[in-house]
């Protein structure tokens, strides 16, 4: 928030849905973002059939507990340890045990998009792991050709057009483009951060602090590959605040939490609950 300023219009509320909270943030990236995002990988295998017998709770305190440790002893790590931690991971993630060795026992997000499903020749939607396309002839855009993202863009483009047009009467010959990354990431001056990537919860924190009717829900998709739920949750120990007044909800969806009628249902119900009660403060 820009400083010696005080704005009339005052929020006791606030919902942000797949945030970025985190992404550039040194203390996130390397082996504490490969560990902590392991279980939304586990998850992920689990949707497209990998057998892993641990539950969420489980998967969990093995990254924290196993993983992490394993990750931050680097070479100091003995050759069995290392050989039956992979075998683990392997296990759970429905991968050969010499590719996780070959990839240092962190696999990305990324890397497992194209990994998970490599001998089927398909690949991994990023923004919701729930698609997939097949991997030959994948082109570059981070759009269109994402596996999810190139499912349901055109669908939305189709639908806001057809609103506009047919319902609102609004009609115009401008391109109506569904994402705009050189806009999105060029275009604004971030209110004093340095990027989209920098950690803006500190700006949440601090209104959480100034009024105490505000309140933050932050809605995540087990499915996003790019946003995790653990990049939110790995946040939330970087700051102190009222734990109370900030409500993280999981769906079970992508980085779009409102795609699939149970999510949809879930997301609207969570929604509206959270502005009635607002409104009440």
């Amino acid at each position: 928030m820009r400083g010696g300023t005080t704005r009339a219009t005052s929020l006791n509320g606030a919902i942000v849905l797949g945030p970025a909270f985190g992404l550039g943030e040194p203390a996130w990236n390397g082996d504490v973002r490969a560990a902590l995002e392991f279980p939304t990988l586990v998850h992920t295998a689990r949707q497209h059939g990998a057998a892993a017998d641990l539950s969420d709770d489980d998967v969990s305190n093995f990254a924290r507990t196993e993983l992490l440790p394993a990750l931050a002893a680097g070479t100091q790590l003995e050759d069995a340890e290392r050989e039956a931690l992979a075998a683990r991971m392997g296990e759970l993630l429905g991968l050969p045990t010499p590719v996780i060795i070959e990839h240092d026992l962190r696999i990305s997000p990324d890397a497992f998009a194209r990994l998970a499903l490599r001998k089927q020749g398909r690949q991994l939607g990023m923004y919701d792991s729930r698609y997939t396309l097949a991997a030959d002839g994948a082109g570059s855009d981070p759009v269109a050709d994402d596996p999810a993202m190139g499912a349901y863009a055109p669908q939305f483009t189709g639908a806001i057009q057809h609103y506009l047009r047919e319902e609102l009467g609004y009609a115009s010959d401008d391109e109506y483009r569904a994402i705009d990354f050189r806009l999105a990431m060029g275009g604004w001056d971030w209110d004093g951060h340095d990027s989209p990537h920098s950690n803006c919860f500190g700006d949440f924190t601090e209104a959480v602090r100034r009024d105490e009717r505000f309140e933050l829900m932050i809605g995540v998709g087990e499915y996003d590959l790019v946003t995790t739920r653990a990049a939110t949750e790995f946040t939330f120990t970087r700051f102190r605040f009222d734990r109370s007044r900030v409500h993280l909800k999981v769906y079970g969806s992508g980085h779009m939490p409102y795609l699939g009628e149970a999510p949809r249902v879930a997301l609207a119900a969570d929604i509206r609950g959270f502005v009635r009660v607002g409104a009440a403060r």
